[in-house]
């Protein structure tokens, strides 16, 4: 524990803070706030935590359920972590992961979050990128300014993770690929240009550039192949889908399975997955 504006109450089964929480504060029980926890705030629980105001500009962690009557907000940097079921009426600006479900009751703005089962939200996400294991609903994604949102359902985290470090290894090989070649491309027209060819150091470089791209072409053949078994994979998880109440707007990115599509048009109420690189209605 660490210092706060109220009266707290330890001698229960909960830590009961009567008022609001402010600085650094550890809790080996169930913690109830029962107005807010202020900015610069660093909460650290065992168990459950319920709020019964705002969070504003605080970092948390919950190692049960988060229930938060109020808003969360933060500066894109601050972080809301549960290993629990995470419950507040909105998020905005702020970085939140939940073991569970994720359930609000107004609207997602700007926010990074992340749910290993669903995402329910009462009115609109906006902005930011929310990713659920299983499905997200809510009112409207995106909005009339062309905000660019992403939503993804059916995201395996550490399989996107594995998946975006296969991506980015191979753009790399290529990128090495596509130089080695251009130098050797390169070699070969001088050496059928020079009258008397290459000299013996350039002839030296060119067979070493060869062996190296013959290297190269087999990591990248071997990488390509691995990457088509993940996103096989991939496609072997349970159907997941995005739920939209009224619409979705345009330049909102949709995700299942990892797999990405941008809407050009606005998409009325309903559910929605991909099918073969496109956003179909389920």
């Amino acid at each position: 524990m660490s210092a706060s504006t109220a009266y707290i109450e330890t001698k229960t089964k909960e830590i009961i803070v009567h008022g609001d929480l402010m600085g650094n504060f550890s809790a080996d029980r169930p913690l109830v706030v029962r107005q807010h926890i202020l900015p610069g705030s660093m909460i650290r629980a065992l168990s459950d935590v319920s709020v019964y105001g705002n969070i504003s500009g605080a970092n948390l962690i919950a190692g049960g359920n988060l229930s938060v009557e109020g808003s969360v907000a933060g500066d894109n940097t601050t972080r809301i972590k549960a290993n629990g079921a995470i419950v507040a009426a909105s998020l905005q600006n702020i970085i939140v992961e939940a073991g569970r479900s994720i359930t609000v009751s107004g609207s997602i703005v700007g926010s990074q979050t992340k749910a290993k089962q669903h995402i329910d939200v009462g009115c609109a996400i906006i902005g930011g990128e929310t990713f659920a294991a299983h499905a997200i609903k809510a009112q409207t994604i995106g909005d009339e300014a062309g905000t660019e949102t992403k939503v993804g359902a059916g995201t395996d985290f550490k399989l996107k993770l594995v998946l975006d470090e296969m991506l980015a290894e191979i753009s790399e090989v290529m990128g090495n690929v596509d130089g080695i070649r251009k130098g050797i491309a390169d070699l070969e027209k001088r050496d059928r240009e020079c009258y008397s060819g290459l000299p013996y150091k350039d002839k030296k470089i060119m067979k070493t550039s060869k062996e190296s791209l013959a290297v190269l072409e087999r990591q990248l053949e071997g990488l390509i192949d691995r990457k088509k078994k993940l996103e096989a994979k991939v496609q072997t998880t349970l159907q997941s889908y995005i739920d939209v109440g009224e619409k979705v707007f345009p330049n909102t990115w949709i995700s299942i399975q990892n797999r990405y599509v941008i809407t050009k048009k606005e998409l009325p109420l309903g559910k929605y997955t991909i099918k073969n690189d496109k956003i179909v209605k389920l």
